[in-house]
């Protein structure tokens, strides 16, 4: 009779088998010269055995934990939980496990973290907090493969973006081609800084078509996030609010992402304001929000799965090879507007 899976260990599949014990752990870890015939009479023994080797002792043997820490800034917006997804899914099909914190808190803690478990990657996609000059130098140090998924950590060798950029002209141009002038934005994020090397996004990307359409005034047509920074539906209510206080002869709005825009609605819908007969409303992401808000809203949105999952991808290959060898992936993935319900003409 053979063990229970909670007490076989390797002696017992080294035993089964007819091999030493070392040559279980060459095959588990694929190491060592092991032929074919005594790798496969190896492999049926665990499989009789149903033995599963000690992830914590293998790890201290391999100096990978097999894991992969994902650091986004809010698990209930449908964007971030997107990305999550795809990086689960390539993650558990190459048999890693996706440990996933939120990046409101204490970021450089978590990224500690993380190194001192000897994870084999980090995916960050925060745009609440930035990673400290330590961290980074922390970072770069492990060799740990470090995925920067929004342009503003400037760590890692593997920058993945979101071309945000191009997505706002697209809202812009399509709300000038319903016939509006007198558009407003409102963001959840600050303003880049040009000199420390942020990359535009969608709020220099809304001043250079105000500029280019050759707005007066557009700066007050501009809703910008105060501390702390959150891009959720409270927020989007309250900077609603706070638009409209101003009094603006304005038609359309666009939002920094579609969770803000649902509380943009309500704030528009107490005010009298309808969408989109008095105001239409454009919002990013693409997420389930835009999708059954009332009215639905048109967004832009992104491939964010796939983007997760070439995140696991990219550590997967760099985790293989020395980090002196290792070159540096920039990725950048389109974006495309899709039409509902809340916008139209400009009557």
């Amino acid at each position: 009779m053979t063990k229970k899976s909670q007490s076989a260990t390797r002696d017992d599949v080294a035993k089964l088998a007819g091999v030493a014990p070392s040559t279980v752990s060459n095959v588990i870890n694929n190491k060592g010269n092991v032929s074919e015939k005594l790798r496969q009479r190896i492999e049926w023994a665990i499989e009789v055995l149903d033995y599963k080797p000690n992830q914590i002792a293998r790890s201290l043997v391999t100096k990978s934990s097999r894991h992969i820490g994902l650091i986004i800034d809010e698990i209930t917006n449908p964007h971030f939980a997107e990305l999550a997804k795809g990086a689960h899914y390539e993650a558990s099909r190459l048999g890693y496990v996706l440990s996933i914190s939120l990046g409101s808190g204490d970021v450089d803690g978590v990224i500690e973290d993380f190194i001192s478990r000897q994870f084999d990657g980090i995916i960050y996609n925060a745009y609440m907090r930035e990673v400290s000059p330590r961290i980074g130098e922390a970072i770069e140090k492990s060799g740990i493969p470090y995925v920067d998924c929004n342009g503003i950590t400037h760590h890692g060798s593997i920058l993945l973006e979101i071309d945000y950029y191009s997505g706002m002209k697209d809202a812009y141009y399509y709300l000038t081609s319903l016939g509006h002038e007198k558009i407003a934005y409102i963001s959840g994020i600050p303003l880049k800084d040009a000199e420390d090397g942020g990359r535009p996004d969608r709020a220099e990307a809304f001043i250079w078509c105000c500029r280019n359409f050759d707005r007066d005034n557009y700066e007050d047509y501009i809703i910008l996030p105060e501390p702390p920074y959150y891009t959720n539906y409270e927020k989007g209510y309250y900077y609603g609010q706070q638009l409209l206080s101003r009094n603006l002869d304005m038609t359309a709005v666009i939002v920094v992402n579609d969770y803000m825009a649902i509380g943009v609605l309500r704030a528009l819908r107490e005010k009298g304001v309808r969408v989109p007969e008095d105001v239409s409303v454009i919002s990013f992401d693409n997420t389930i929000y835009a999708q059954v808000s009332c009215p639905a809203l048109t967004s832009v949105g992104s491939p964010v799965f796939d983007m997760g999952r070439k995140a696991v991808e990219y550590i997967m290959q760099q985790k293989e090879m020395p980090v002196k060898d290792r070159k540096k992936i920039v990725q950048r993935f389109p974006m495309e507007l899709v039409v509902r319900e809340s916008t139209a003409p400009l009557r």
